[in-house]
């Protein structure tokens, strides 16, 4: 909760404190699952003491060359110059509002951490994932397939010392929290080994290419969703620019694949060639 600041300094910027638990039914949560209490009419102020006790952590949600979008987000929100509301760089960078008790889809980021969903379901608030997301039982299944992951390494081809230590940093990091994405710059074969992991007894693959980008989604048979595929996205910058080759895998469902290839094929100059069991998506 604010405290207030002294008699002697009632100018003193109020310290939203943080909590494991929902200790009210205003306030924002970080990504980490940390929960940051507030009335309801100090919405903004506290995402305006967030931005600033915080500032690293956003700068590097923002713009941390793990989001896809990192280039984009750095362009078009001035962090520095807060160009923006407090509220929509939070957002930005992964904080979801709790409003009333409730995580409405307006207050959320673009997509919801495995920490964010423990939260809402230890706390017992209803939260709907961003469309195309899986939600926590979903995740916790996943989990549960490939906990014997290291039985069933796909390392055969991994060789030279920085090829491994990208392979385990990326799978630790990703078993820790299956709602983010993996990233590999300019090592292909550590991508390869990593998808081919957590791909093992996959039973239908669809693939996608559009220009310098090659698309995979294996399908994952789990006890509790039909729809949940592991997405490889390799781009290729060949010779134009570094670094050459840059991979990012996630978890998406089948609707998320499709509300993609939706958007790709609006525009002709980005159409996707499918190939591949395309029954799958069906």
């Amino acid at each position: 909760m604010a405290s207030e600041g002294s008699p002697g300094n009632l100018n003193q910027p109020k310290i939203f404190e943080a909590s494991p638990t929902a200790t009210a039914p205003d306030g924002w949560l970080g990504r980490n699952g940390v929960f940051y209490a507030c009335a309801t009419d100090e919405h903004d102020e506290c995402a305006h003491f967030l931005l600033n006790s915080q500032k690293e952590l956003i700068r590097d949600a923002l713009y941390g060359s793990e989001n896809p979008d990192h280039q984009h987000l750095a362009s078009s929100l001035r962090y520095e110059e807060q160009e923006y509301p407090s509220r929509m760089i939070l957002q930005a960078a992964g904080f979801a509002l709790l409003s009333s008790n409730q995580f409405s889809e307006t207050n959320l980021p673009d997509t919801l951490s495995f920490p964010q969903m423990e939260f809402a379901t230890n706390n017992h608030i209803a939260l709907m994932p961003p469309s195309g997301q899986l939600d926590y039982q979903d995740y916790q299944a996943f989990l549960d397939r490939v906990k014997d992951w290291e039985e069933q390494a796909q390392t055969g081809d991994l060789w030279l010392p920085e090829d491994k230590r990208a392979f385990a940093r990326q799978m630790t990091e990703f078993l820790k929290d299956p709602t983010g994405i993996a990233y590999f710059m300019e090592k292909d074969s550590a991508a390869k080994a990593f998808y081919e992991t957590l791909t093992v007894g996959f039973d239908a693959e669809v693939s996608a290419r559009a220009g310098k980008d090659l698309l995979l989604w294996r399908h994952l048979p789990l006890p509790s969703s039909p729809d949940v595929f592991l997405e490889l996205d390799y781009h290729n910058h060949g010779f134009d620019s570094y670094p050459l080759t840059e991979t990012w895998v996630k978890l998406v469902t089948k609707r998320g694949i499709n509300n993609f290839l939706d958007d790709k094929n609006k525009r002709p100059a980005y159409r996707c060639v499918l190939s591949g069991d395309l029954s799958i998506l069906k």
